[in-house]
């Protein structure tokens, strides 16, 4: 039995992808990369509970958005590592 690298690859590459997104979306220290920007600091004490409030949900939007494609693209190579044909979904 001869083994096609590529797709073994691939499939390990997607079991990786999918471990590492429930370990991100599990992970309470999740670092959000896209959100290093600088803000003027408001001024008042609601108006800065309303921007931490925000960017904590933008945190988490990006948190299970990024491990929602992350699993996508795990089972797709996982499906494609153990040969099921695609076309038809």
């Amino acid at each position: 039995m001869e083994i096609d690298w590529m797709r073994a690859f691939v499939g390990i590459f997607g079991t990786l992808l999918i471990l590492n997104s429930v370990l991100i979306v599990l992970s309470r220290k999740y670092s959000c990369f896209f959100m290093k920007a600088f803000f003027i600091e408001p001024a008042t004490k609601k108006d800065r509970e309303n921007l931490n409030n925000f960017l904590r949900k933008e945190e988490n939007l990006q948190r299970y958005l990024l491990s929602a494609v992350m699993i996508l693209m795990g089972f797709i190579g996982v499906a494609w590592m153990l040969g099921i044909n695609l076309t038809y979904f």
